[in-house]
């Protein structure tokens, strides 16, 4: 991510920690600085806020001007929190990021350099755990699944007749069975004329 990103990856994982504490509670540069260790040009944080107020995420107020300067504060809206979240997650390239403020805890099996890429306020942990690999769907059947089924074998092309069924013997009979039927009919035709024609000639 460029140096834009990753000030707005930022700055969105700190209120994010910050609104799990207790809700109302408002997030300036001087508390980014001195609670997360992030620090942000004043235009580009207020950019990225307003940015999350756009999108309907936070709350952001000005106050002052103090001293000639308008100071801006801002604030996770609590129904923002799974659309916030999954933005962290697709940024950390992560399936799992929990916060605890009473452990001062942090779990997640995000990749990269997580003291970079997750801010945190002091005496903070950060747990990485194994990602979750999910199950691969097996397209070879259990012993189980194939018991008491026939099993046949494609060899080549459809066209090229290439379908064996599975088991010689059991082949040869078909074969033989095919034959001698196939004699069984033209027999019976020939029964038949032949009777016809006595009839007709007797």
């Amino acid at each position: 991510m460029n140096a834009v990103d990753f000030a707005r990856h930022r700055v969105l994982v700190c209120l994010f920690i910050d609104a799990l504490e207790r809700e109302g509670r408002w997030v300036d540069r001087a508390r980014l600085h001195s609670e997360y260790a992030t620090d942000v040009d004043e235009r580009l944080f207020t950019s990225v806020v307003e940015g999350l107020r756009a999108r309907g995420w936070a709350t952001v107020y000005y106050d002052g001007p103090n001293d000639g300067v308008v100071t801006t504060v801002a604030m996770l809206d609590a129904f923002a929190h799974a659309d916030a979240l999954a933005e962290i997650l697709r940024s950390l390239d992560a399936r799992v990021f929990e916060a605890d403020w009473q452990t001062r805890h942090i779990r997640t099996d995000a990749a990269g350099d997580v003291d970079l890429l997750i801010p945190r306020p002091a005496g903070w942990t950060v747990t990485l755990i194994a990602r979750e690999r999910p199950a691969d769907p097996s397209p070879v059947a259990t012993g189980a699944q194939i018991a008491g089924r026939d099993i046949y074998h494609f060899h080549g092309t459809v066209e090229g007749g290439g379908v064996h069924h599975g088991g010689g013997s059991e082949s040869l009979w078909t074969r033989w069975g095919t034959i001698f039927g196939g004699a069984s009919v033209v027999l019976a035709v020939i029964a038949i004329g032949a009777a016809w024609y006595f009839w007709r000639h007797a």
